[in-house]
């Protein structure tokens, strides 16, 4: 997903490179050095590579004429919490928060407020999906390897899913602390965590006075206000059978778009095609006939914590799902190439001919 500037919509749009991998140099020590930098529109911008991909936070003076040292200082303020929630909510990093409590073995953990707040809020989702999403998939998706292309086993995913069940997660926000009731259960957190984190960055920009900013954390967007000339902020949204395409712009102001797609972790083994949105219920990717969904709404963990569930629904179930809730509005791209709106966003999306 990306920011389009121009007029004209472009069928075509530079994206981001993802930085998934290994990097070339310890990031926990590099972060910190990486300092804003100024560009010729008068903006302060910081690039950060973290949360397995690369997030660009760019903040404007705004009405309120923000001098370079503020921007500067929100934008080191935002660093220094990215890397906070990159150290503490990683499912792979052996001395997070989150993998802390997943090797607890059934015992009471100790967190912190945010990751407790997270993890509540998270609850919430999987229980207004159906089941449909789980953060206690933790223990099923290392069994699939989508860079390798590796199915697991039939008989692993049957041991591994009589594991997986949100409601076992017991949230103790008085102590903060909490613990999975069965030992051997895994939390993962990579479904919902990047909305919650874009919400805590716009937090801290407006703390700071920051009423024009563009948070972009992959496939979450978020905006501050308006563009420094009064328009509205214009996101691209990939084609996801030609993801280096653009299919759509939606227009926003002080809203979140998040988008997922198919596209984004797949691969076909002897003419079958695999993507990563997993079923709870068997641990297979889920059936579905949509190929991307975006969600437009006033938080970001809204648009990622719903979008999971619109896959599973299907299109005809997920307009009705999302037309249903306030503040929230959908632009559904099926796998035949068809787009589908709910009503609010119409007026806010333009289509790109392919």
């Amino acid at each position: 997903m990306t920011a389009s500037n121009n007029t004209k919509t472009p069928k075509k749009a530079a994206v981001s490179q993802s930085v998934k991998g290994s990097f070339a140099f310890d990031m926990d020590s590099l972060i910190h050095v990486i300092q804003p930098s100024k560009s010729a529109d008068g903006s302060f911008q910081i690039i950060l590579p973290v949360f397995n991909t690369q997030v660009s936070v760019k903040a404007f003076p705004g009405s309120k004429n923000l001098t370079d040292n503020a921007l500067t200082q929100a934008l080191i303020e935002l660093r220094e919490l990215a890397m906070e929630f990159e150290l503490s909510l990683s499912r792979t990093r052996k001395t997070s928060e989150i993998t802390r409590l997943n090797d607890a073995r059934g015992q009471a953990v100790e967190l912190s407020a945010r990751t407790i707040d997270l993890l509540d809020k998270s609850r919430f989702y999987c229980e207004a999906s159906r089941g449909v999403f789980d953060i206690t998939m933790g223990i099923v998706t290392p069994l699939w390897d989508f860079h390798e292309g590796i199915i697991p086993r039939e008989e692993d995913l049957s041991e591994a899913l009589k594991h997986v069940d949100w409601r076992m997660l017991e949230v103790d926000k008085e102590h903060n602390t909490a613990r999975l009731a069965d030992p051997v259960a895994r939390v993962d957190l990579g479904g919902i965590a990047k909305g919650y984190i874009a919400d805590a960055f716009a937090d801290l920009l407006k703390e700071h006075g920051c009423d024009c900013a563009f948070v972009n954390l992959g496939g979450n967007v978020l905006t501050i206000g308006s563009r420094p000339d009064g328009t509205s902020w214009r996101i691209g949204v990939r084609d996801p059978a030609h993801p280096e395409q653009l299919r759509a712009v939606v227009q926003a102001s002080s809203m979140s778009v998040v988008t997922s797609g198919l596209y984004e972790r797949n691969f076909t083994k002897d003419g079958v095609f695999y993507h990563h949105i997993l079923d709870p219920k068997n641990g297979m990717p889920v059936e579905t006939d949509i190929g991307g969904a975006t969600i437009l709404s006033k938080k970001s963990l809204d648009g990622d914590g719903f979008s999971t569930t619109l896959f599973a629904l299907g299109i005809k179930n997920a307009l009705e799902f999302v037309e249903e809730r306030e503040n929230l509005e959908a632009l559904i791209i099926g796998l035949d190439g068809s787009v589908h709106m709910t009503q609010g966003i119409k007026s806010l999306v333009q289509l790109v001919e392919v």
